[in-house]
């Protein structure tokens, strides 16, 4: 009597659609996985840029000295942004970079080289993507080509903001708050508010 053989295998349409499932699954994890890496940088990226503006809103606070002499206690510190292409002293992007500066005339805006204390470097493929001001109502306006100097100084913590153009010319706004938008490569954003009264916020 001849025994039937129970020990089937694989047909070829099972192994294709076992195959494609499993590549499917592969795909999601891989494509989830690496937007969540993207959020996690560009969150990160936030905060550091958050964490600058708060730095220099200590700095300016609390005395921090710079230079010697007696006067070198009398100085505000600020952030400086700027979108206009390369910069010419790094050969950096405007855009994935941002500088820490001490206001030591006391005028409210960057003049380098002399206030420049470190320059901070975007990686990664983010970048500052947009620059607004908003006003007392809130509406956000974009900045264009330009950039906007963001500088505290003694005795009070509140953030004066002083807007330019490409060439250096300043501009005015009656805004309440700056706003910086910034991107991921896979074009996912993050907002960093600073406002006049010191608040600084990451949304």
């Amino acid at each position: 009597m001849r025994i039937p053989n129970t020990s089937d295998g694989f047909t070829l349409v099972e192994t294709l659609a076992t195959l494609g499932i499993f590549v499917f699954i592969t795909l999601i994890v891989f494509v989830g996985n690496n937007r969540f890496n993207n959020t996690i940088l560009l969150t990160n990226l936030a905060y550091d840029v958050s964490l600058t503006v708060a730095r220099a809103q200590s700095y300016g606070v609390s005395v921090k000295q710079f230079g010697s002499g007696a006067e070198s206690f009398n100085v505000g510190y600020g952030v400086h942004f700027r979108l206009c292409g390369t910069t010419a002293d790094t050969n950096e992007s405007d855009d994935v970079s941002f500088v820490l500066f001490a206001d030591a005339n006391r005028n409210q805006y960057y003049e380098k080289p002399g206030e420049f204390l470190e320059r901070y470097l975007i990686r990664r493929g983010n970048k500052v993507n947009n620059l607004y001001w908003l006003d007392s109502f809130g509406n956000a306006s974009p900045l264009g080509a330009g950039g906007v100097d963001i500088s505290f100084e003694r005795p009070d913590p509140d953030a004066s903001f002083v807007f330019f153009d490409c060439d250096g010319n300043i501009i005015y706004h009656s805004a309440r708050a700056v706003r910086l938008e910034v991107i991921s490569p896979a074009g996912l954003t993050k907002n960093i508010n600073i406002e006049t009264t010191g608040q600084i916020s990451v949304q």
